[in-house]
């Protein structure tokens, strides 16, 4: 539910269905069949520890810098929402990662 690049995405995996709870895992299944997969599961939510989040896109920034990953293909995991859409602006804010000695 915190994954730093999915930040604000409609939640897209399905949650397990077994509980210790009586009758939740029902519920669970229920909710599924009755209304989809995704439904009512909301949005990804900023990860708790904002330094994750930092990280996360001082690395993306790194990978970009150095042509490993190219801008084309973060923009079509953006439209495909496998990334959030303001990852390339987050890249641009965050500082590099420091040079190792």
């Amino acid at each position: 539910m915190t994954q730093p690049w999915k930040t604000g995405l409609p939640v897209d995996f399905v949650p397990a269905e077994r509980s210790i709870i009586p009758g939740l895992a029902f519920l669970k299944r229920a909710r599924r069949k009755l209304f989809g997969e995704y439904a009512f599961l909301g949005r990804y939510k900023p990860h708790p520890d904002g330094k994750q989040e930092q990280y996360f896109f001082q690395l993306l920034r790194e990978c970009l810098d150095q042509g490993i990953v190219d801008e084309a293909l973060v923009k079509e995991h953006m439209a495909k929402n496998h990334v959030r859409h303001d990852a390339l602006e987050l890249v641009e804010r965050v500082p590099p990662l420091p040079k190792a000695a």
